[in-house]
């Protein structure tokens, strides 16, 4: 999903989203390259998904709305998408003392 402002340009652009220089359109990997060149090393279209799921699932706490969301068939895949820290544990235990 995307934010309702975007989803307009989107929607009134006229031919290729990302038009080559000369004809057609550019490869993803071309796209790729650039998004690593602009966020440093460690960073790919693939990690940024990572991230969206990461971030999603820390703001609703939805793990079926993240996998909707992402378009995964299976709520597994989402879970290995998302990268959760946990805090400190004693927290918790604290809670359910008795």
């Amino acid at each position: 999903p995307i934010a309702p402002d975007l989803a307009q340009i989107i929607a009134n652009k006229h031919g290729y989203m990302f038009p080559s220089r000369w004809t057609g359109h550019v490869e993803a990997s071309y796209i790729a390259h650039h998004i690593s060149q602009l966020l440093g090393n460690g960073y790919s279209t693939h990690s940024l998904r990572h991230r969206y799921a990461t971030k999603a699932y820390e703001s609703t706490h939805d793990l079926l709305l993240v996998s909707k969301l992402l378009g995964h068939a299976s709520v597994e895949t989402t879970q290995i998408y998302i990268s959760l820290t946990f805090p400190d544990s004693s927290a918790i235990t604290e809670a359910v003392r008795l």
